[in-house]
């Protein structure tokens, strides 16, 4: 009986020495995979077996660690689906998806989508419900159950995209920011001021802020803009005060200081940003007024926000978000 438990094991060798001879890059893979299959016993008389359990190839899954192996992680979530995700948020929320927005939010290979579940009232082109951020682990609630503008946007900065949502506030608009970073959404600094960002014929981004400053006893809802960009967050376009003498330096600045005047206007404070924006605040004892201009290294131009449009109402201050704000 010995003799023959010697005989097997020296046979086993042998084996073991022709499999080491097969092709090379299949060795760390046996390595691997054969060392959690093998089975070494020991017998009373001192000696030992060793019985090999041959790798079961097309059940590899369920035997071997993936998360250990060298295989690309998005081969995996190849599952990540715009229909797997709907089935997802199906599980949290019964009402109709409004908008589904379906996209790779933080640039790491792996999609997770923004949904508005609820209802769209066409009397006022409002929206009722709720905002959601769904994943593979499940939907989170962005913004509650409530009334909104819109029902969801993204933001491409190319380096960043930003997740947007503006509630409704009966008479104006507050919108919020998010950014996706892996499962979790952050608000971002900057969030829930004004309503929107939008584009001007030039492509400045701007903001703005519903305010009642268009008379000076606090009456008149006004619509005030502000300046934006992103530079690794959300940043504003901050405005330095400067004297009516400095504006004078430009070419075709006294047409504007002559035009204001005989309107009977005073102005009260003049604001240059790095954008190429001034504005000029002004009043008449009444109402009150700005005058938007842009400029270059020499001149300056009228830049009215409507066709015609001489003035605005309302007053523009230094900046709306101070904290974020870049003098």
């Amino acid at each position: 009986m010995k003799k023959r438990k010697i005989f097997f094991v020296l046979l086993y060798s042998i084996l073991i020495m022709l499999i080491g001879c097969s092709k090379k890059n299949n060795d760390d893979f046996l390595t691997t995979y054969t060392d959690k299959n093998n089975i070494k016993q020991e017998n009373d008389d001192g000696t030992s077996e060793i019985s090999v359990t041959e790798p079961d190839i097309e059940n590899l899954s369920d035997t071997y660690d993936v998360s250990e192996s060298e295989v690309d992680d998005k081969e995996f979530d190849a599952e990540v689906t715009e229909e797997n995700l709907k089935k997802v948020l199906a599980e949290y929320d019964a009402n109709p998806i409004i908008n589904f927005i379906y996209d790779d939010f933080d640039n790491n290979g792996i999609f997770e989508a923004i949904a508005f579940c609820g209802k769209y009232y066409d009397e006022d082109g409002k929206y009722f419900g709720t905002l959601y951020f769904v994943s593979q682990e499940g939907a989170k609630v962005i913004s509650e159950e409530d009334s909104y503008w819109d029902s969801g946007q993204v933001y491409d900065f190319e380096n960043a995209k930003i997740i947007s949502i503006t509630e409704d506030m009966t008479t104006s608009g507050l919108t919020y920011y998010y950014q996706v970073n892996g499962n979790e959404v952050i608000e971002i600094e900057g969030s829930g001021y004004g309503a929107g960002l939008y584009k001007d014929e030039q492509g400045r981004m701007y903001m703005t802020d519903s305010q009642y400053d268009g008379f000076v006893d606090g009456t008149g809802h006004t619509w005030n803009i502000y300046y934006f960009y992103w530079d690794n967050g959300l940043k504003e376009y901050g405005g330095t005060q400067i004297s009516i003498n400095e504006f004078l330096a430009y070419g075709g600045s006294d047409e504007i200081i002559n035009r204001i005047t005989e309107d009977t206007y005073e102005i009260t404070t003049i604001y240059k940003r790095k954008n190429g924006i001034i504005n000029i605040n002004c009043c008449d004892g009444l109402s009150n007024a700005n005058v938007r201009v842009v400029y270059d290294n020499e001149n300056v131009n009228l830049l009215p926000v409507e066709k015609d449009s001489y003035y605005e109402r309302g007053i523009i201050k230094p900046a709306l978000i101070s904290d974020i704000a870049i003098f």
